[in-house]
This record gives C-alpha cells, sequence and structure tokens, in this order.
C-alpha cells in the first residue's frame, strides 16, 4: 500500500443506524491510514431507502462506483416497514447483488473480542 497514493473507498451507508456506524468506521479508517495513503471516499445510494425511493436496493450507479474503488464499506441493509411487491423486506439482498456482481462470494469483517485480541470473522 505505500506505493499508492490515494485510495477509493465506496462507502453505502445502508439504513437505520448504520450510516452513523459508518461514520465512525470511516474516522476510525481514516486514522489507520493517516500517513500511509490519502483517501477519497464516495457516498453512494443503496439499501431499502433507496429502494423505496427510487425502487431498486443496488442501483447501477452504486454498482459503477463500487467496482472502480479499490474497497467499499457498506452498512447493514434493510427496514422492517420496506417491502418488496412479494412481501419479504427490501435491501436485505443488497448483500448478496453485491457480493455475485463484484464476485466477491467471501466477505470478511474484523471483529476484536478482548482488547489486544483482534480476530477476524467471515
Amino acid at each position: 500500500m505505500r506505493a499508492r497514493d490515494m485510495l477509493h473507498l465506496a462507502v453505502v451507508p445502508g439504513d437505520s443506524i448504520d450510516p452513523e456506524v459508518c461514520t465512525a468506521a470511516l474516522e476510525v479508517f481514516a486514522t489507520a491510514i493517516d500517513g500511509v495513503a490519502e483517501l477519497e471516499v464516495r457516498s453512494l445510494p443503496g439499501g431499502a431507502w433507496t429502494y423505496r425511493d427510487v425502487g431498486d436496493a443496488l442501483p447501477e450507479e452504486t454498482l459503477r462506483g463500487c467496482r472502480h474503488a479499490d474497497a467499499v464499506l457498506h452498512g447493514a441493509a434493510g427496514l422492517p416497514d420496506v417491502m418488496f411487491p412479494d412481501g419479504t423486506e427490501a435491501g436485505q439482498d443488497f448483500s448478496m447483488k453485491i457480493r455475485a456482481s463484484l464476485d466477491f462470494f467471501a466477505m470478511h469483517a474484523a471483529n476484536c473480542r478482548s482488547a489486544g485480541h483482534a480476530q477476524s470473522s467471515g
């Protein structure tokens, strides 16, 4: 990563409290890469709110932005009161659609069980 001057990050904030979660995650991420690379963040629509507003949980604009980014940060998608015509919750399919579209069939999320003992789950 030291050879890179700029890290392009696509952020799909998601629904409910996840825009706030993504904001906090971005602050941590920016601090972690400080001095190593500059961070260019592009916020993109996706999830149940987007489905409610435009009729698609994963618009083509978002998919294009994610394809051109070096990394993607997305919050949880789905709201219990936003439904597809078949009665299933809109937005929850966002993760599977983006994984399949970008050939990401295993996603990784870090967690920390106790101070100093970082583990990853996927």
